[in-house]
């Protein structure tokens, strides 16, 4: 069965069928555990980005912190 680019992609604007691709962000870990990943990238860049490098468990720490909480720290 052959699919139609309509039923693939949702359009975004119905009256021009214009379509638009999607990308699904997973902040949650849901559906993958990118924690690992992020972090690798935010620290093959924090000199570039002149930030120290992020440790896992610190990050750790903060998914469980309030916004309020962590702008207090």
């Amino acid at each position: 069965m052959r699919l139609e680019q309509e039923q693939i992609l949702p359009p975004v604007f119905p009256r021009t069928k214009a379509v638009a691709p999607t990308l699904i962000f997973d902040f949650d870990g849901t559906i993958a555990d990118t924690l690992p990943a992020i972090i690798r990238m935010v620290n093959g860049h924090a000199d570039e980005w002149n930030i120290l490098p992020l440790v896992e468990d610190d990050v750790e720490a903060l998914r469980r912190m309030t916004s309020r909480e962590i702008i207090k720290k």
